[in-house]
C-alpha cells in the first residue's frame, strides 16, 4: 500500500513540472500554420496605391474651350445666289467654356463620389475578413485546449485508476474523471480538425502586451475618424454637389467670332469680327435658399454621423477596458494558482493519503484550472483585439499599432 502510495504521488509530482504549451500569451509557433489569403486586403491595398494616379488624372483632365470651326453654305433656290460663310466662335457660356468647366467639375465631383462608395463597401470587407481571421484562431485556440485537456484528463484518469484499486479514490470520484475526460472528447469531435491559420507577427506582439495597452481618448479616436471617414467624405462631396443647381448663367449665351463670306456674285467679301449676346430673361427661383437647405440636410446629416461615430467609440473604448480589467484579473488569479501549485507541491511528499483532501487530488484540481485559465485569459486576449480592430474599423486605422496613445498622453 505504502509503495502505491509513493508511486502515485511521483506521478503526480511529474505532472507539476510539465510545461503545457498553453501560457498566458501566444508563442512564436502561433505564426505557423497557414496563411490567410487575405484577398479583401491585398485587393483594398491595390484600391490605396490606384488612388494618387486616379486623382491626379481627375484633376489633370481639361475640359473643351469652348472653340468651335464654323463652316456654313447657302445656295440660293435660282442657283444664282450661293453663299459660303466660314469662321471661328469661341462660346464662353451655353455650349461653350463655362459650361464645359461646369460639367467637368460635375464629373469629377461623382467620380469622387463612386470612388468613396467604393471605399467604403471594401473597407468593410476588409474589416469583416480581419473578423474571421480572429475567429478562426478563436476556432484553433479551442483546438489546442481541448487537445491539452483531452491529454491532461487522460493521465490524470490513468492515476485515478490506481487510486481507486488502492482503495484511495471513490467510485463517484472515479466516475468525474472518466465523465471529464468523454466530455473532452466529444466536444473536440464536434470542433472537428479545421485549418491551422497562422496568426500574423504584429498580431502577436499586440496580444501579448494588449493588458497594458492604453487607447487615446475618444476625442482623438474621433478626430482620426472624421479625416478618414468615408461616410463623412461623401457627405462634404454631398454639399458641394448642391452648388450645381441650375443658375441664369445656365441659359447665357456669349460668342466671339470672326468669319468670313464669299459669294458666287461678289467673290470674297472680307473677314468680320464680332460678338453675339443672349441672355435669358427668366431666372431661376429660390436657388440659393433651395442650395442653403440642401447643404443644410448634409450637414446634420455629417453631425449624426460624428455624433455616432462618438457614441460607437466611448461605448467600443469602454468595452475594451473592461475586459482588459478581466484579463488584468485573471492574470491575477493564474499567478495565484502558481503560487498555491507550488505550496501544494511541497506539502505532497510530506501528506498522509486520503480520499478527499490529499494534495494529489488538490495538484490535479490545479493542474485542470490552471489550463482552463491559460484558455480563457487567451480568448480573452483575442477579444480585446478584436475591439481594436473594430475601432481601427471607425477611424480608417489599418494598423491596430496605430491606436496605442503615446507615453505623454
Amino acid at each position: 500500500m505504502a509503495t502505491l502510495r509513493y508511486l502515485t504521488l511521483f506521478i503526480v509530482f511529474f505532472w507539476s513540472l510539465h510545461a503545457w504549451s498553453l501560457d498566458d500569451r501566444f508563442d512564436r509557433d502561433w505564426e505557423t500554420g497557414q496563411r490567410a489569403k487575405g484577398e479583401v486586403a491585398a485587393q483594398f491595398s491595390a484600391l490605396l496605391e490606384r488612388q494618387p494616379r486616379y486623382l491626379e488624372l481627375l484633376d489633370g483632365e481639361k475640359g473643351f474651350n469652348g472653340l468651335y470651326l464654323r463652316l456654313e453654305e447657302t445656295r440660293g433656290l435660282d442657283r444664282e445666289s450661293n453663299r459660303l460663310r466660314y469662321g471661328l466662335d469661341w462660346e464662353l457660356f451655353s455650349n461653350g467654356r463655362y459650361e464645359a468647366a461646369k460639367r467637368q467639375r460635375r464629373k469629377r465631383l461623382n467620380s469622387l463620389v463612386q470612388y468613396w462608395q467604393l471605399y467604403a463597401d471594401m473597407w468593410e470587407r476588409l474589416l469583416d475578413e480581419r473578423l474571421f481571421q480572429v475567429q478562426a484562431l478563436r476556432e484553433r485556440l479551442e483546438r489546442a485546449w481541448l487537445s491539452e485537456r483531452r491529454e491532461l484528463l487522460a493521465r490524470q484518469l490513468k492515476v485515478a485508476d490506481a487510486e481507486l484499486a488502492g482503495g484511495f479514490m471513490l467510485k463517484e470520484e472515479h466516475e468525474l474523471y472518466r465523465q471529464r475526460l468523454q466530455t473532452t472528447d466529444f466536444r473536440l469531435q464536434a470542433l472537428g480538425a479545421g485549418s491551422v491559420i497562422a496568426m500574423p507577427q504584429v498580431w502577436r506582439r499586440i496580444l501579448n502586451r494588449v493588458e497594458e495597452w492604453k487607447l487615446p481618448t475618444v476625442e482623438d479616436l474621433l478626430a482620426k475618424a472624421v479625416v478618414k471617414h468615408p461616410g463623412l467624405k461623401l457627405q462634404e462631396l454631398f454639399r458641394e454637389r448642391a452648388n450645381f443647381h441650375p443658375e441664369w448663367r445656365d441659359d447665357l449665351e456669349a460668342r466671339l467670332y470672326v468669319q468670313g463670306e464669299q459669294t458666287d456674285r461678289f467673290g470674297n467679301d472680307g473677314w468680320q469680327v464680332g460678338v453675339r449676346v443672349r441672355l435669358p430673361l427668366d431666372r431661376p427661383q429660390h436657388r440659393e435658399e433651395t442650395i442653403d437647405l440642401e447643404q443644410g440636410n448634409y450637414r446634420l446629416q455629417a453631425a449624426g454621423l460624428r455624433a455616432r461615430l462618438r457614441q460607437r467609440l466611448a461605448a467600443l473604448g469602454a468595452q475594451f477596458q473592461r475586459h482588459q480589467a478581466i484579463l488584468k484579473g485573471q492574470l491575477y488569479q493564474r499567478r495565484q494558482l502558481e503560487q498555491e501549485t507550488r505550496r501544494t507541491r511541497q506539502h505532497a511528499d510530506r501528506a498522509i493519503a486520503s480520499l478527499r483532501h490529499s494534495p494529489g487530488h488538490r495538484l490535479r484540481e490545479l493542474e485542470r484550472e490552471r489550463l482552463d485559465l491559460a484558455h480563457q485569459v487567451l480568448l480573452e486576449r483575442l477579444q480585446l483585439l478584436e475591439y481594436l480592430l473594430r475601432i481601427g474599423g471607425l477611424t480608417g486605422e489599418s494598423d491596430p499599432e496605430d491606436l496605442e496613445a503615446s507615453a505623454g498622453d
